[in-house]
């Protein structure tokens, strides 16, 4: 049996974790061109590269990123306002999940 001489690396490639907290976000929280119409519960993270603002809310979950934590959550309302348009489109023909998604989207973002 040959055994080898390389050393074992780590293949783990996500970053490290610098912070983690949770925070609320009033209502009118603004990003991109939608609003918060209600007071919204996140997740922060900060790497080294980067911020993530993310939600979790039954099947929804949604995130934003970018270099500072006000970004990112920018970002996050951002994509919870255009995940509530491309819903809308598609308003009759969705599934258990994503149809649940919107009713929760229509009370959160506009």
């Amino acid at each position: 049996m040959i055994e080898s001489t390389k050393p074992v690396t780590d293949t783990n490639d996500e970053p490290e974790i610098l912070a983690r907290y949770s925070k609320v976000l009033p209502r009118g929280r603004g990003g991109g061109g939608y609003e918060l119409k209600a007071n919204l519960s996140v997740k922060i993270e900060r790497t080294p590269e980067d911020w993530t603002a993310r939600v979790e809310v039954e099947c929804l979950y949604e995130w934003g990123e970018g270099k500072t934590e006000e970004e990112a959550i920018s970002d996050l309302v951002c994509s919870l306002g255009e995940y509530r348009l491309s819903l809308m489109d598609f308003k009759d023909e969705l599934g258990e999940c994503p149809a649940r998604d919107l009713e929760l989207l229509e009370d959160m973002v506009t």
